[in-house]
């Protein structure tokens, strides 16, 4: 090996000359989470950029361990050597990977099902992913809806977003409805009702840890067939696996989403959000001008949607619906379109990165509507 190629190792691995076998490993280990394509799966171009990047990564690492390996002093007599760690759980994973996709070696998938397991055994949230995939396909395994949904909840209860999506997803088609509840499809249906407000919970959560709009669209579709008090169960379920979000005064909170909402909408992408901004610029010289009014509409839109009574509700609904089609709107009026506007545009022509700051900052507001709850 000359010495330019070593040196492109080294650069791929982010490691220095000099480096030891154990940093070798270590950076590779880094180096994998960063690029793992699961990560990106909301994501086509990244998620190909990442598979790319990982089997240069795979590449780069078994070249330089052997070159290593070669370069290490002699080993210590027997007597001395330490007893081996046993593999971790990510070292099960990559060596299932590299199975899986025939990386550096011949494709086996049914062997690699089989790191995977002692990977998902031993508790790391992508191979249980992944074993959720594979059951559900049956793609080296046999096929098992059971089994596919009991590793998808162990990935996402340790809150691996696109896990979280495909239980969501799973729910919403009637996961444990029971077959009674499938065949009746009443409208007092219980069962299918509390598999709906699952799908919403684990979909709110995937939006929350970042899978976006895919996550969005459908919890979208299920959040039209739940009550009220079905949606805040959901959430009630979700709130055990929020972040911990700081102590800030709902009022804060909508300002910073005011802004992000400016952001998106500044975007060339939102064609429509721009042709909304102008003509509120030649009625009222600009959003941020109506900032308060914004808050103050966008903030009573959500307390009506979480505990609002009828009554308020139905005000609420008329209310907006005037705003929207006013042809001389008051500083109310636009008010409520925008505030209503932020927390409800839909997610179709949303990127993923706002609908993530607007989840989030939704379940923030929800938390604090409950805790001062009567």
């Amino acid at each position: 090996m000359n010495a330019n190629n070593l040196q492109d190792l080294y650069r791929t691995l982010d490691l220095e000359p000099g480096a030891t076998l154990e940093d070798l490993k270590r950076s590779y280990r880094e180096l994998v989470k960063v690029w793992h394509p699961d990560r990106f799966a909301h994501d086509p171009a990244l998620e190909r950029k990442g598979q790319e990047k990982l089997k240069q990564i795979n590449s780069a690492f078994e070249l330089l361990q052997e070159f290593l390996t070669k370069e290490e002093p002699a080993a210590k007599p027997a007597s001395e050597k330490p007893k081996p760690d046993a593999p971790s759980a990510e070292e099960f994973f990559l060596q299932g990977q590299k199975l899986f996709l025939g990386n550096g070696v011949a494709k086996d998938i049914v062997k690699a099902m089989r790191f995977f397991h002692q990977s998902a055994e031993l508790g790391y949230a992508p191979a249980q992913n992944l074993l959720g995939v594979a059951y559900y396909s049956g793609d080296g395994i046999p096929k098992s809806i059971k089994d596919a949904a009991f590793w998808w909840t162990k990935a996402a209860e340790q809150f691996h977003a696109g896990a979280q999506y495909s239980l969501g997803c799973l729910y919403k088609q009637g996961h444990q409805s029971g077959f009674l509840a499938k065949v009746v499809k009443s409208t007092v249906d219980w069962q299918i009702g509390d598999t709906k407000i699952e799908a919403y919970k684990w979909l709110n959560l995937a939006i929350t840890y970042g899978f976006g709009k895919k996550a969005g669209i459908v919890k979208q579709s299920i959040s039209m067939e739940l009550t009220e008090k079905q949606r805040n169960e959901a959430r009630n379920r979700a709130a055990s696996f929020y972040p911990k979000y700081p102590k800030v005064s709902s009022e804060e909170i909508f300002d910073q989403l005011f802004e992000w909402f400016l952001q998106e909408g500044n975007s060339p992408t939102h064609a429509e959000m721009q042709k909304l901004f102008s003509k509120m610029q030649s009625q009222t010289g600009g959003l941020t001008k109506l900032k308060s009014e914004i808050r103050e509409r966008g903030l009573e839109h959500l307390k009506n949607t979480f505990l609002g009574d009828t009554l308020s509700k139905t005000g609420g609904f008329f209310k907006a619906v005037g705003s929207n089609w006013s042809l001389n709107r008051s500083s109310d009026d636009w008010g409520r379109l925008v505030g209503r506007n932020i927390v409800e545009y839909p997610y179709d022509y949303l990127s993923d990165t706002f609908i993530q700051r607007r989840e989030n900052a939704i379940n923030h507001i929800w938390l604090n509507l409950m805790t001062r709850r009567p």
